[in-house]
């Protein structure tokens, strides 16, 4: 209940903002400056599964929806890739006025399918962070593997066993049920994290959705060549700040040398898995400038300038279940 009323106050927030002409105003602001870069971030662009799983449906933007904000981007944008941005900021030349980059974290197959084609199709560049592990095998993420598992059993005997293992009350609405399962194993400890899989496995072998593909590493290619970015995701989608040292140092030069090896590309840049200002310690940003990449990436609402700390930059999340005029509002910052 709270999450729909908070939806729907953002809704309203959105096409209030869209109706007293704040988005208007904040676009003519955005054309006059050349000091600062936006980036935003998608996950999916693939038509929305039918679960109730707000998780899922807030990575997944539609093709019609995707197709129309590159439309707007084109218009109301500079589109760069992140080479081009960090060229001109190391060369110390300004940015053309509106500079904003394009990124998409994970490496699901749509993106080759679906996202890629529309992209090219507008000449416009964006940056791919794969988690390297994924790419090329039938293995899903985390929390595809959660969702599947939960819609193939009673969601009764899921809430009791949940309750059991966490031994804290548990949201009794599935919708809540989900949102608060991806948030809390995003927190525990490592071994925790790994506990409760060995044993969710075993006592829910059943998988709803046994198909979703990522790429592969010819679909990688293929982006090289017609000029698309690509970036390092880690190596298995780990949260760095709940690793020791040795294993979030491993996360991040494997995935490194992976990318360069069966790619041939540099892997300058890094998109930190969640990304969430707790995730990126010192200790993280560190070990990410010695692993040899040039910048870190959050998943953080913001606008970055040369002054911005390399290893924590911001990006502006897409989400798939949010109408267009949110869409604009969060390009501007405006919400």
């Amino acid at each position: 209940m709270y999450q729909h009323l908070r939806r729907l106050v953002k809704l309203v927030y959105s096409y209030g903002l869209l109706a007293i002409g704040a988005v208007r105003w904040a676009e003519r602001r955005t054309q006059q400056q050349q000091h600062g870069f936006r980036v935003l971030i998608y996950h999916r662009v693939t038509e929305f599964f039918p679960t109730v799983n707000p998780f899922t449906q807030s990575m997944c933007v539609s093709p019609e929806f995707f197709e129309r904000q590159l439309t707007y981007l084109q218009h109301h944008f500079r589109v760069l890739s992140l080479d081009e941005i960090f060229y001109r900021l190391d060369q110390g030349k300004s940015l053309p006025a509106a500079t904003l980059a394009i990124t998409f974290d994970d490496g699901y197959r749509d993106n080759f399918t679906c996202a890629f084609p529309a992209l090219k199709q507008k000449n416009m560049p964006a940056t791919f962070f794969l988690s390297t592990d994924f790419i090329g095998s039938d293995r899903p993420f985390w929390w595809d593997e959660l969702e599947s598992r939960i819609e193939a059993a009673r969601f009764d005997d899921i809430h009791r066993w949940s309750q059991a293992f966490f031994r804290v009350p548990v949201p009794r609405s599935k919708t809540a049920f989900y949102r608060w399962l991806v948030t809390t194993l995003g927190r525990i400890a490592e071994m925790d994290y790994h506990r409760f899989w060995q044993q969710f496995r075993a006592r829910f072998p059943a998988l709803a959705f046994p198909e979703i593909d990522t790429m592969s590493w010819e679909d990688v290619d293929t982006m090289v060549r017609e000029g698309m970015g690509i970036g390092s995701h880690t190596w298995s989608h780990a949260i760095l700040s709940r690793l020791d040292e040795r294993i979030c140092f491993k996360e991040l030069t494997e995935s490194r040398q992976i990318l360069r090896r069966r790619s041939g590309i540099k892997a300058d840049w890094l998109a930190y898995p969640r990304g969430s200002i707790e995730d990126i310690t010192d200790t993280v940003a560190n070990l990410a400038r010695q692993a040899g990449y040039r910048a870190g990436f959050m998943n953080i609402a913001g606008m970055n300038s040369d002054q911005t700390d390399r290893f924590r930059l911001r990006r502006i999340p897409v989400y798939g279940n949010e109408p267009f005029a949110a869409f604009l509002c969060r390009c501007y910052g405006l919400i």
